[in-house]
């Protein structure tokens, strides 16, 4: 256990990370609308790119529960919601062996090892589906230290998506570049 997940886990003694539930519509509701309005904001968490009602949130819970190859994680604590992670797998039948990661933090539950907890959980669960063959993720050049997190866990740089997302709400710079990484399953090399 490292020292970050073990401080984590001193100061958190009530914290759980468990599967979504419907009964969590409403508070994931007002955690995602806190996510959206976080700036700098460096996830894709945006008003116009994500369900902010308890009934667009539901829906989307009904697609993932349809699914049955993606995975929607809760870290929940102290009965609040502290982070999300998804893995989506693709729509169109020749990208169903792809699942996408996203994941996102309270901003007070950064940098004490929650992250790594629950990638570690969904890669856990990534790594028992035969039919997920590529794991990847997409993140904001911006966000370091999500990405020295991702690539600790063994996520390795792909590509880099120039001017990828217009975010001229957030800190003046017109165009924010993306890096697309991959986990490597298997026997596959980055």
């Amino acid at each position: 256990m490292s020292m970050q997940t073990a401080e984590l886990l001193a100061i958190t003694p009530t914290l759980t990370i468990r599967e979504v539930n419907e009964w969590d519509a409403v508070t994931l509701a007002d955690y995602v609308a806190e996510i959206a309005d976080e700036r700098p904001n460096n996830t894709a968490i945006r008003r116009a790119m994500f369900p902010m009602s308890a009934d667009g949130i539901r829906e989307l819970l009904r697609r993932y529960r349809e699914d049955g190859g993606s995975l929607f994680l809760v870290a929940e604590h102290e009965g609040e919601i502290a982070g999300m992670i998804r893995m989506t797998r693709g729509d169109a039948p020749y990208r169903r062996h792809v699942v996408t990661l996203s994941i996102n933090l309270r901003r007070d539950m950064r940098g004490m090892g929650l992250g790594r907890r629950m990638m570690q959980e969904a890669l856990a669960w990534a790594q028992t589906q035969p039919d997920i063959q590529r794991i990847e993720l997409e993140a904001l050049t911006r966000n370091r230290a999500a990405l020295r997190v991702y690539e600790r866990l063994g996520f390795h740089v792909e590509g880099i998506h120039r001017k990828m997302y217009q975010l001229t709400d957030e800190d003046g710079a017109p165009f924010v570049d993306a890096v697309v990484m991959t986990y490597p399953l298997d026997d596959e090399t980055p």
